[in-house]
């Protein structure tokens, strides 16, 4: 696997060029990922504002770039280097010959030590943004915020409850990023769990954690216990086998 770091220079007397994404050449074909890219072909303005580059232009790169490589023509990349350099270059900066690691982690890596601006995450950002690794590495696009019918007593009304996330695939999978740093947490998953079960449409449910959020084994199983009554629990904290749990989730 060769990797190419994508470049920009907004002043090329300066000579002080910016790295913007990265493209890893597979022999499946390619992966590539930007600043501010939220899913492929779409940017978000805000997050591409220290580059200092209006944002039609900068997708507009973005998409030669995507469009290059998904028709395997990224000579036509490196001609354009030598025939018109301007604000955006690439530069082939890497081979990988031997790896146990998928494409995809590689991707993330690479890009994380390589073009991603380093800031410091408060822990529930890190828990968030590794819940977000886990849907790209296990390529599913859930909805976000999703309402389903619940009933909170077998004889009451029925109502809608919110969970972070679902997924469709002939049934409806309902997800929720759920801190065990509190029981509270914790309970108020399972409620909405078991209301929504007492409605009698969905019963497919996962609960994303960080078991290194809790030090003690101990703790650990007693804030488990009452996930694992009604869903599957994932611990994100390794994104790769918690992408595999829920391909298998999502297969059943």
């Amino acid at each position: 696997m060769k990797w190419h770091l994508i470049k920009y220079m907004a002043d090329p007397r300066r000579r002080e060029p910016r790295n913007v994404g990265l493209a890893l050449e597979t022999s499946n074909g390619w992966l590539l990922k930007f600043v501010g890219e939220e899913k492929p072909g779409l940017v978000n303005g805000q997050k591409i504002r220290s580059i200092h580059l209006q944002k039609d232009v900068y997708t507009s790169w973005v998409e030669y770039y995507r469009r290059k490589a998904d028709s395997n023509r990224w000579s036509d990349v490196e001609r354009l280097n030598v025939s018109k350099p301007g604000n955006f270059f690439t530069e082939l900066a890497g081979e990988i010959f031997e790896t146990d690691e998928s494409a995809t982690v590689i991707l993330h890596r690479l890009y994380s030590e390589l073009v991603e601006e380093p800031k410091q995450l408060s822990p529930s950002e890190k828990f968030h943004a590794r819940i977000r690794q886990v849907f790209e590495l296990a390529q599913i696009e859930p909805q976000e915020h999703v309402r389903v019918p619940a009933k909170w007593t077998d004889t009451g009304e029925r109502v809608d409850v919110e969970f972070d996330f679902g997924y469709q695939n002939g049934q409806l999978h309902v997800m929720d990023a759920v801190s065990i740093t509190r029981m509270t947490s914790v309970l108020d998953f399972k409620a909405r769990l078991d209301a929504v079960e007492r409605a009698g449409k969905i019963r497919s449910f996962v609960a994303f954690c960080s078991y290194s959020q809790v030090e003690n084994a101990d703790r650990l199983e007693e804030l488990l216990r009452p996930l694992e009554k009604g869903a599957r629990t994932i611990d994100v904290d390794d994104t790769q086998n918690a992408a595999d749990t829920l391909v298998s989730i999502m297969r059943h």
